[in-house]
C-alpha cells in the first residue's frame, strides 16, 4: 500500500514539473516575441541619424530630435553652432532619407540676407520628408558656407553659389527696373506692375546654369514681394526707400 502511495506522488510531481517547465519555455517564447516586436516598433519610430564628418566644417551638429516619423510627414530638427569664427550669410545643408527601397536627397539653402548667423550663434534647421514609406535613416551633410567676407567652404554638390549668384543678379536687376518705372510713369504704373500676378523679370540668354535662373527668379519675386508689402502702407518714402534698399549683405560690400 505504502509502495502504491509512494508511485501516485511520484507520478504527481513528475506531472506537476513538467506542466511548471511547459509553462516556463511558454512565458520565455511569448517573452521574446514580445520583445521582438518593441525592437521592430522603436527602429520604425526612430531613424538612424547620421552626420557625416567633415573636418573644419564651419557649422557643426550639437542635436538633433524627429518631430514625426510617419510617411509622408517625415519631420526632423537639427541645432547647428558656427564654429566658424566668421559671421555667415548663406548656406546649404544637404540631407538624405533612405526607405526600404529608396533614397531621396533634398538641399536645405538658405541666404540668410541681413540676418547674418554670427560666430558661436546657435540656429535651429527643420527638414521634412514625403516618402510614402517608413524612413530608416537620415544623413545630415554641410555643403555650402558663404562668409561675411565674402569667402565660401563646402563641396557644394547642389551648386549653392549659382543660386547666389542668380538670386542677387535677378534682384539687381528688377530693382533696377522698377525705378525707371517709377520715375518714368509714377507710383500708380509702379502699384499696378507689382500687382500683376506673375515674374516680370526673366532670365539673360547666357549659358547659365539650372542652379543659376532658379536663383534669378527668386531674386526677382523676393524685390517684388517686399515692394508689394511697402505700397501696402501707401507710403510713398517707404516704397522709395524699398527701392533702394539692398538685397542683402553682399551689395554692402561694393558700396
Amino acid at each position: 500500500m505504502l509502495s502504491g502511495n509512494m508511485g501516485k506522488l511520484s507520478r504527481r510531481v513528475l506531472i506537476t514539473a513538467l506542466l511548471v517547465a511547459g509553462s516556463f519555455w511558454i512565458s520565455r517564447d511569448t517573452t521574446r516575441a514580445i520583445l521582438k516586436n518593441v525592437e521592430v516598433t522603436d527602429s520604425q519610430q526612430s531613424p538612424t541619424i547620421i552626420v557625416t564628418p567633415q573636418e573644419g566644417a564651419p557649422l557643426q551638429v550639437l542635436s538633433t530630435w524627429i518631430e514625426s516619423s510617419k510617411p509622408k510627414d517625415f519631420r526632423f530638427v537639427a541645432q547647428f553652432q558656427n564654429q566658424s569664427g566668421k559671421g555667415i550669410r548663406a548656406y546649404g545643408i544637404a540631407s538624405e532619407t533612405a526607405t526600404s527601397k529608396q533614397r531621396n536627397g533634398h538641399l536645405q539653402f538658405m541666404n540668410l540676407r541681413s540676418s547674418i548667423w554670427q560666430a558661436t550663434e546657435i540656429r535651429t534647421v527643420e527638414f521634412a520628408d514625403s516618402q510614402e514609406d517608413q524612413i530608416n535613416s537620415l544623413r545630415l551633410t554641410v555643403d555650402f558656407v558663404e562668409f561675411t567676407d565674402g569667402a565660401t567652404w563646402g563641396p557644394d554638390s547642389g551648386n549653392s553659389r549659382d543660386m547666389l549668384a542668380g538670386q542677387r543678379e535677378g534682384a539687381k536687376l528688377e530693382r533696377q527696373r522698377l525705378r525707371r518705372l517709377l520715375q518714368a510713369k509714377g507710383q500708380e504704373a509702379l502699384v499696378s506692375d507689382v500687382q500683376t500676378s506673375g515674374s516680370k523679370g526673366e532670365p539673360g540668354k547666357e549659358n547659365h546654369s539650372a542652379q543659376w535662373a532658379e536663383g534669378y527668379l527668386n531674386g526677382v519675386a523676393s524685390v517684388r514681394r517686399r515692394l508689394a508689402q511697402a505700397l501696402a502702407s501707401g507710403n510713398k518714402e517707404q516704397i522709395k526707400a524699398e527701392l533702394s534698399k539692398p538685397f542683402d549683405s553682399s551689395e554692402e560690400d561694393h558700396k
